[in-house]
């Protein structure tokens, strides 16, 4: 009697064991499909920067950015209000890793234009997996207000500035996700 109740719990433990290896082979086939990391940040913008969050294909962005002056103006001023700096942009998704946008700033009637790229995404799972989210920025503005002195010298490569930065971001969890610029 002995002998069969060792078989049959010899029996269970080796089902068990194969259970576990089946779990195992299970998880491995799920974990080869590539998982990307999705709303690393909530919006295009941090602020008064960008974010490696791109719009979706075909998409289009209206911006409107405003920075206030200060409220120690009283009511003169408006408490700021009168001598805000305001930007108006637009933003367009080419497709989903590629951003072209141009804009107009009243702060020395400034035109703006810009190129933001995603290089790599983060990523786990099957094949190449990345830790974080690397996207390409570079701008370009150019000042159309007259310049403050006319009788000087004046060359039109003074009006062109160029900013080219590399973003990259790690959604840490849901709560958490940090970016350097």
């Amino acid at each position: 009697m002995n002998k069969y109740f060792i078989f049959i719990g010899l029996a269970f433990i080796s089902f068990t064991a194969l259970g576990q290896d089946i779990d195992d082979l299970m998880d491995s086939e799920l974990s080869e499909s590539k998982e990307y990391a999705m709303a690393t940040f909530k919006s295009t913008h941090i602020i008064n920067s960008h974010s490696v969050a791109q719009l979706k294909k075909n998409h289009l962005n209206f911006l409107i950015y405003h920075r206030f002056g200060a409220i120690t103006g009283g009511i003169d001023k408006f408490f700021g209000i009168d001598n805000a700096n305001m930007r108006l942009g637009f933003e367009y998704a080419v497709n989903d890793w590629l951003t072209i946008g141009i804009g107009r700033s009243n702060f020395e009637k400034t035109y703006d234009g810009l190129i933001k790229m995603r290089l790599l995404r983060q990523s786990k799972g099957k094949g190449f997996s990345s830790p974080v989210t690397i996207s390409y920025l570079a701008t370009s503005e150019i000042v159309s207000k007259k310049f403050d002195d006319p009788n000087r010298t004046n060359y039109f490569s003074s009006r062109i500035s160029y900013i080219y930065q590399l973003l990259i971001a790690r959604k840490f969890n849901e709560n958490l996700s940090l970016q350097l610029m």
